[in-house]
């Protein structure tokens, strides 16, 4: 087999195939505005940021 290169869309499409797999604990309310999809990508974004705060990150590539 040969070895896949690892980009931004190979591990973007790892990601969302998990979360396709993922089954939504809350309970649902007026309050569940973002889906579990929304949300774990948000997260995923603050990982995959290059800049240490997201101010630096704004001034950097503003």
């Amino acid at each position: 087999m040969e070895p896949m290169t690892l980009s931004f869309g190979v591990m973007l499409g790892f990601l969302q195939g998990a979360i396709a797999e993922m089954k939504d604990p809350r309970q649902s309310s007026n309050a569940t505005r973002y889906s579990i999809k929304d949300t774990v990508l948000g997260a995923f974004s603050v990982f995959f940021m290059q800049c240490e705060s997201f101010l630096e990150h704004q001034r950097y590539y503003a």
